[in-house]
Protein backbone atom coordinates (compact mmCIF):
# COMPACT_ATOMS: atom_id res chain seq x y z
CA UNK A 1 0.00 0.00 0.00
CA UNK A 2 2.84 2.31 0.80
CA UNK A 3 4.68 1.81 -2.47
CA UNK A 4 1.10 3.14 -4.22
CA UNK A 5 1.24 6.04 -2.44
CA UNK A 6 4.25 7.30 -3.35
CA UNK A 7 3.89 6.86 -6.98
CA UNK A 8 -0.02 8.95 -6.35
CA UNK A 9 2.77 11.63 -4.27
CA UNK A 10 4.79 11.59 -7.27
CA UNK A 11 1.82 11.92 -9.94
CA UNK A 12 0.64 14.47 -7.91
CA UNK A 13 3.98 16.71 -8.13
CA UNK A 14 4.21 16.04 -11.62
CA UNK A 15 0.68 17.57 -12.61
CA UNK A 16 1.41 20.30 -9.81
CA UNK A 17 4.31 21.27 -11.89
CA UNK A 18 2.62 21.36 -15.08
CA UNK A 19 -0.20 23.31 -13.38
CA UNK A 20 2.67 26.21 -12.51
CA UNK A 21 4.07 26.36 -16.25
CA UNK A 22 0.74 26.86 -17.61
CA UNK A 23 -0.23 29.78 -15.14
CA UNK A 24 3.26 30.71 -16.33
CA UNK A 25 3.10 34.79 -15.94
CA UNK A 26 2.46 36.85 -18.61
CA UNK A 27 3.43 40.59 -17.24
CA UNK A 28 1.45 39.76 -14.27
CA UNK A 29 2.83 40.05 -10.54
CA UNK A 30 0.03 38.09 -8.73
CA UNK A 31 0.41 35.67 -11.64
CA UNK A 32 4.08 35.16 -11.18
CA UNK A 33 3.83 34.59 -7.39
CA UNK A 34 1.05 32.11 -7.96
CA UNK A 35 3.16 30.69 -10.61
CA UNK A 36 6.12 30.50 -7.86
CA UNK A 37 4.14 29.11 -5.13
CA UNK A 38 2.86 26.32 -6.99
CA UNK A 39 6.01 25.34 -8.84
CA UNK A 40 7.30 25.12 -5.15
CA UNK A 41 4.86 23.25 -4.12
CA UNK A 42 5.39 20.25 -6.86
CA UNK A 43 8.95 20.46 -6.17
CA UNK A 44 8.55 19.62 -2.09
CA UNK A 45 6.29 16.65 -3.35
CA UNK A 46 8.54 14.92 -5.63
CA UNK A 47 11.88 15.73 -3.72
CA UNK A 48 9.78 13.76 -0.33
CA UNK A 49 8.58 10.87 -2.59
CA UNK A 50 12.33 10.07 -4.05
CA UNK A 51 13.96 10.95 -0.19
CA UNK A 52 11.21 8.28 0.85
CA UNK A 53 11.98 5.68 -1.64
CA UNK A 54 15.65 6.28 -0.76
CA UNK A 55 14.99 5.73 2.45
CA UNK A 56 13.15 2.64 2.00
CA UNK A 57 15.86 1.31 -0.29
CA UNK A 58 18.63 2.01 2.47
CA UNK A 59 16.45 -0.09 5.25
CA UNK A 60 14.27 2.50 6.76
CA UNK A 61 10.92 3.44 6.70
CA UNK A 62 10.24 7.28 7.99
CA UNK A 63 7.34 7.69 7.09
CA UNK A 64 6.02 4.29 8.78
CA UNK A 65 7.68 5.08 11.77
CA UNK A 66 5.55 4.46 15.58
CA UNK A 67 4.75 7.64 18.06
CA UNK A 68 7.25 5.37 20.21
CA UNK A 69 10.31 5.32 17.45
CA UNK A 70 9.76 8.42 17.16
CA UNK A 71 9.69 9.44 20.65
CA UNK A 72 12.65 7.30 21.19
CA UNK A 73 14.67 8.92 18.70
CA UNK A 74 13.59 12.19 19.94
CA UNK A 75 14.79 11.72 23.46
CA UNK A 76 18.32 9.93 22.04
CA UNK A 77 18.75 13.50 20.22
CA UNK A 78 18.14 15.70 23.01
CA UNK A 79 20.52 13.29 25.46
CA UNK A 80 22.64 14.21 22.33
CA UNK A 81 22.61 17.93 22.10
CA UNK A 82 22.10 18.18 25.92
CA UNK A 83 25.48 16.38 26.79
CA UNK A 84 27.34 18.58 23.48
CA UNK A 85 25.78 21.58 25.65
CA UNK A 86 27.23 20.65 28.83
CA UNK A 87 30.69 19.87 26.65
CA UNK A 88 31.08 23.42 25.14
CA UNK A 89 29.92 24.50 28.85
CA UNK A 90 33.04 22.88 30.44
CA UNK A 91 35.55 23.77 27.55
CA UNK A 92 34.60 27.08 28.53
CA UNK A 93 34.76 27.41 31.46
CA UNK A 94 38.20 25.26 31.89
CA UNK A 95 39.68 26.68 28.79
CA UNK A 96 40.07 23.18 27.16
CA UNK A 97 39.88 23.94 23.49
CA UNK A 98 40.55 20.34 21.73
CA UNK A 99 40.77 16.65 22.94
CA UNK A 100 42.10 14.07 20.79
CA UNK A 101 42.51 10.30 20.81
CA UNK A 102 46.18 10.18 20.00
CA UNK A 103 48.81 13.33 20.56
CA UNK A 104 49.52 12.58 16.87
CA UNK A 105 46.46 13.25 15.12
CA UNK A 106 46.73 16.82 15.80
CA UNK A 107 50.81 17.94 15.93
CA UNK A 108 53.21 16.37 13.67
CA UNK A 109 56.90 16.43 14.46
CA UNK A 110 56.78 19.84 11.96
CA UNK A 111 53.52 21.05 14.16
CA UNK A 112 55.59 20.71 17.51
CA UNK A 113 58.44 23.01 16.07
CA UNK A 114 56.08 25.27 14.50
CA UNK A 115 54.76 25.53 17.74
CA UNK A 116 57.81 26.63 19.40
CA UNK A 117 58.78 29.15 17.25
CA UNK A 118 55.37 31.42 17.65
CA UNK A 119 56.10 31.63 20.89
CA UNK A 120 56.90 35.37 21.91
CA UNK A 121 57.85 35.30 26.09
CA UNK A 122 57.86 32.33 27.95
CA UNK A 123 58.22 28.62 27.20
CA UNK A 124 58.17 25.48 29.24
CA UNK A 125 58.70 22.06 28.05
CA UNK A 126 58.10 19.27 30.64
CA UNK A 127 58.58 15.80 29.86
CA UNK A 128 60.14 12.26 30.98
CA UNK A 129 63.23 12.59 28.59
CA UNK A 130 61.80 15.08 26.02
CA UNK A 131 64.27 13.31 23.62
CA UNK A 132 62.00 13.64 20.62
CA UNK A 133 61.55 17.26 21.14
CA UNK A 134 65.29 17.53 21.12
CA UNK A 135 65.86 16.03 17.63
CA UNK A 136 63.62 18.66 16.15
CA UNK A 137 64.63 20.29 13.10
CA UNK A 138 66.99 22.46 14.16
CA UNK A 139 65.70 22.47 17.53
CA UNK A 140 69.04 24.21 19.15
CA UNK A 141 68.36 27.12 16.75
CA UNK A 142 64.66 27.65 17.78
CA UNK A 143 65.78 27.82 21.22
CA UNK A 144 68.87 30.26 20.91
CA UNK A 145 66.60 32.38 18.81
CA UNK A 146 64.00 32.34 20.92
CA UNK A 147 66.00 33.47 23.81
CA UNK A 148 68.04 35.98 21.93
CA UNK A 149 65.91 37.38 19.35
CA UNK A 150 62.87 37.09 21.36
CA UNK A 151 64.32 37.57 25.12
CA UNK A 152 62.11 34.63 25.64
CA UNK A 153 62.44 32.26 28.99
CA UNK A 154 62.93 28.77 27.84
CA UNK A 155 62.74 26.30 30.46
CA UNK A 156 62.91 22.18 30.49
CA UNK A 157 62.35 19.69 33.18
CA UNK A 158 62.98 16.22 32.63
CA UNK A 159 63.17 13.08 34.87
CA UNK A 160 66.44 12.67 36.58
CA UNK A 161 67.96 9.39 35.50
CA UNK A 162 68.89 8.49 39.72
CA UNK A 163 65.01 9.59 40.52
CA UNK A 164 63.74 6.55 42.60
CA UNK A 165 60.66 6.77 40.80
CA UNK A 166 62.66 6.82 36.88
CA UNK A 167 60.76 3.56 35.60
CA UNK A 168 57.14 4.17 37.09
CA UNK A 169 56.55 5.07 33.16
CA UNK A 170 58.63 2.89 31.42
CA UNK A 171 57.34 -0.09 30.16
CA UNK A 172 59.92 -2.68 29.26
CA UNK A 173 57.69 -4.15 26.13
CA UNK A 174 58.22 -0.60 24.87
CA UNK A 175 61.54 0.91 26.14
CA UNK A 176 64.39 -0.53 28.84
CA UNK A 177 65.50 1.62 31.15
CA UNK A 178 69.00 1.51 29.76
CA UNK A 179 67.01 2.74 26.45
CA UNK A 180 65.51 5.80 28.63
CA UNK A 181 68.78 6.76 30.31
CA UNK A 182 70.60 7.00 27.46
CA UNK A 183 68.25 9.39 25.57
CA UNK A 184 68.43 11.44 29.13
CA UNK A 185 72.45 11.73 28.57
CA UNK A 186 71.67 12.99 24.58
CA UNK A 187 68.88 15.42 26.28
CA UNK A 188 71.88 16.76 28.87
CA UNK A 189 74.50 17.20 26.63
CA UNK A 190 72.15 19.05 24.14
CA UNK A 191 70.45 21.19 27.29
CA UNK A 192 74.71 21.91 28.34
CA UNK A 193 74.80 23.24 25.11
CA UNK A 194 72.14 25.60 24.77
CA UNK A 195 72.77 27.09 28.05
CA UNK A 196 76.60 27.84 27.44
CA UNK A 197 75.56 29.66 24.17
CA UNK A 198 72.84 31.42 25.90
CA UNK A 199 75.20 32.60 28.46
CA UNK A 200 77.63 33.84 26.33
CA UNK A 201 75.37 35.61 24.14
CA UNK A 202 74.16 38.11 27.54
CA UNK A 203 71.27 37.87 26.30
CA UNK A 204 67.87 39.45 28.32
CA UNK A 205 66.79 36.12 27.56
CA UNK A 206 67.47 32.70 29.32
CA UNK A 207 67.34 29.20 28.68
CA UNK A 208 67.10 26.69 32.30
CA UNK A 209 67.44 22.97 32.32
CA UNK A 210 66.68 20.89 35.44
CA UNK A 211 65.98 17.44 36.00
CA UNK A 212 62.70 16.19 38.46
CA UNK A 213 65.34 14.14 41.76
CA UNK A 214 62.22 15.03 43.84
CA UNK A 215 58.58 13.76 42.67
CA UNK A 216 57.99 12.19 38.78
CA UNK A 217 56.85 13.70 35.81
CA UNK A 218 53.11 12.43 35.12
CA UNK A 219 52.30 13.89 31.83
CA UNK A 220 54.19 15.92 28.75
CA UNK A 221 53.61 19.87 29.10
CA UNK A 222 54.37 21.86 26.21
CA UNK A 223 53.46 25.68 27.18
CA UNK A 224 53.89 28.58 24.45
CA UNK A 225 52.67 32.05 26.34
CA UNK A 226 48.80 31.81 26.85
CA UNK A 227 48.31 28.15 24.99
CA UNK A 228 49.35 24.58 26.25
CA UNK A 229 49.45 21.05 25.12
CA UNK A 230 48.99 18.11 27.57
CA UNK A 231 49.76 14.71 27.20
CA UNK A 232 49.05 12.20 30.06
CA UNK A 233 51.65 9.64 30.16
CA UNK A 234 50.40 5.78 29.65
CA UNK A 235 52.17 2.12 30.44
CA UNK A 236 50.15 0.87 27.52
CA UNK A 237 51.35 3.27 24.74
CA UNK A 238 53.84 5.53 23.70
CA UNK A 239 53.24 9.51 23.77
CA UNK A 240 52.24 10.04 20.00
CA UNK A 241 49.27 7.46 20.88
CA UNK A 242 48.06 9.03 23.98
CA UNK A 243 45.11 11.63 24.35
CA UNK A 244 46.04 15.06 23.96
CA UNK A 245 44.09 18.00 25.61
CA UNK A 246 44.78 21.44 24.30
CA UNK A 247 44.04 24.41 26.38
CA UNK A 248 43.71 28.01 26.06
CA UNK A 249 43.20 31.53 28.16
CA UNK A 250 46.39 31.36 30.20
CA UNK A 251 45.78 32.90 33.55
CA UNK A 252 41.98 33.29 32.92
CA UNK A 253 41.89 29.23 32.02
CA UNK A 254 41.72 27.22 35.78
CA UNK A 255 42.79 23.94 33.43
CA UNK A 256 46.14 25.86 32.20
CA UNK A 257 46.21 27.61 35.52
CA UNK A 258 46.11 24.03 36.96
CA UNK A 259 48.50 22.56 34.96
CA UNK A 260 50.87 25.36 34.72
CA UNK A 261 51.26 25.09 38.91
CA UNK A 262 52.01 21.49 38.41
CA UNK A 263 55.11 22.52 36.58
CA UNK A 264 56.44 25.47 39.40
CA UNK A 265 55.73 22.91 41.92
CA UNK A 266 58.18 20.21 40.32
CA UNK A 267 60.68 23.19 38.78
CA UNK A 268 60.83 24.70 42.37
CA UNK A 269 61.27 20.85 44.35
CA UNK A 270 64.03 20.67 41.77
CA UNK A 271 66.44 23.76 42.12
CA UNK A 272 70.05 22.89 42.00
CA UNK A 273 71.47 22.07 45.26
CA UNK A 274 73.14 24.90 47.48
CA UNK A 275 76.55 25.08 48.41
CA UNK A 276 77.08 25.47 51.79
CA UNK A 277 79.74 27.50 53.19
CA UNK A 278 82.16 24.78 54.56
CA UNK A 279 81.36 23.50 50.65
CA UNK A 280 82.79 26.47 49.30
CA UNK A 281 86.61 25.72 48.30
CA UNK A 282 88.95 28.82 49.46
CA UNK A 283 91.03 30.19 46.94
CA UNK A 284 94.90 29.60 47.54
CA UNK A 285 96.89 33.20 48.24
CA UNK A 286 100.04 33.30 46.80
CA UNK A 287 102.71 32.99 50.22
CA UNK A 288 105.19 36.07 50.21
CA UNK A 289 106.56 34.17 53.75
CA UNK A 290 110.54 32.50 53.72
CA UNK A 291 110.93 28.66 54.41
CA UNK A 292 109.90 28.41 58.41
CA UNK A 293 111.92 26.45 60.86
CA UNK A 294 111.09 22.97 60.06
CA UNK A 295 111.83 23.73 56.56
CA UNK A 296 107.86 23.84 55.00
CA UNK A 297 106.21 27.10 54.00
CA UNK A 298 103.16 29.03 55.14
CA UNK A 299 99.83 27.86 53.59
Amino acid sequence: MKKYNSVVFLIIGALVAIISFLIKPEGSQDREFWSDAVLNLALVLIAVTLLDWLWHLAGGEPLSQSVSELKTNLDLFNSRVQASTQLLADGNATGLQRLVLRSSDLITPEGWMKRLGSAKEKVDLMGYTLHVWTKGADFEGEVLRLVHEKQARVRMLVMDKNNPLFTSFINPDKFTVAFSRAELDEVEACANRMSQKALESRSKGSFEFRTVRTGVIPCQICRTDDEMTLIPYLYSVIASLSPLLLIRGGQTSRLFVTFANEFEELWRLNRPPQLTPAQVKPEAKPSNQGPQEDGSTAA
